[in-house]
C-alpha cells in the first residue's frame, strides 16, 4: 500500500512529495474494546470505583459521593470503601498532604486557602489539620508568593494585597509582606 505526502510551504506551495510504504501489509488493525465487550459489567460497583481511582485520587467521601451519584447500592458503595482501603487505594491523609504541599510550595497559597481546597474535595477536619502541620510558615511562604506575583507583573501594593487576600493569607502576613516591599 502506498501513500503519497506533500509538505507545504507557509504560502501554501508544495515542497517535496514522498511515496511511503507501509511496513505491515498483512497485520491486521486492532480493534479496541466496545463497551458491550468489557469483561467487567458496567454495573459493578468496584469496577466504577476502580476507573475513578484510575484517573486520579480521592478522599474516602469524595469517592462515595461519587459512586452515589451513579446510583449504586448503598451496601456495594460501603463494601468496595472497605475494599479500597484495605487495598490502600484510598488514604485520606496522605492525599491531603499532598495537595496542601502543592498548593504550598507550587501555587504559593496561604493557609486558609489550602483548608478551603481541601475542605471543598470532602477531607475530614483531622486530616485537614495533620495536612495543615507540613506546611512552610506563612511568613515565607507570603514571600514566594509576592516575587510570583511581581514576576507576573502585578506592581502596585494594593494589587499585591489583593491577589494574596485572595490566596489565602493573614491580613498580618500581608500587612508585613507589604511592609518589605516599601522597604525595598
Amino acid at each position: 500500500m502506498t501513500r503519497r505526502f506533500a509538505r507545504f510551504s507557509p504560502s501554501g506551495v508544495p515542497l517535496c512529495t514522498q511515496r511511503l510504504r507501509s511496513k505491515t501489509k498483512s497485520r491486521p488493525r486492532r480493534r479496541s474494546l466496545s463497551k458491550q465487550d468489557d469483561p467487567v459489567a458496567p454495573n459493578d460497583t468496584l469496577a466504577v470505583a476502580l476507573r475513578l481511582l484510575r484517573n486520579r485520587d480521592y478522599f474516602v467521601e469524595e469517592l462515595r459521593r461519587a459512586l452515589r451519584r451513579r446510583s449504586l447500592p448503598e451496601e456495594e458503595i460501603e463494601y468496595v470503601i472497605e475494599v479500597c482501603l484495605k487495598r490502600k487505594y484510598l488514604n485520606d491523609l496522605r492525599l491531603a498532604r499532598e495537595i496542601a504541599h502543592r498548593l504550598d510550595f507550587k501555587k504559593h497559597y496561604g493557609p486558609a486557602r489550602i483548608e478551603m481546597e481541601l475542605r471543598k474535595r470532602f477531607a475530614p477536619p483531622d486530616v485537614i489539620e495533620k495536612a495543615m502541620r507540613g506546611l512552610k510558615p506563612e511568613r515565607e511562604t507570603v514571600i514566594y508568593a509576592v516575587a510570583d506575583l511581581r514576576r507576573k507583573g502585578v506592581l502596585t501594593p494594593a494589587q499585591i494585597a489583593r491577589r494574596l487576600a485572595s490566596r489565602g493569607f493573614s491580613s498580618e502576613a500581608i500587612e508585613a509582606a507589604l511592609d518589605e516591599l516599601v522597604r525595598d
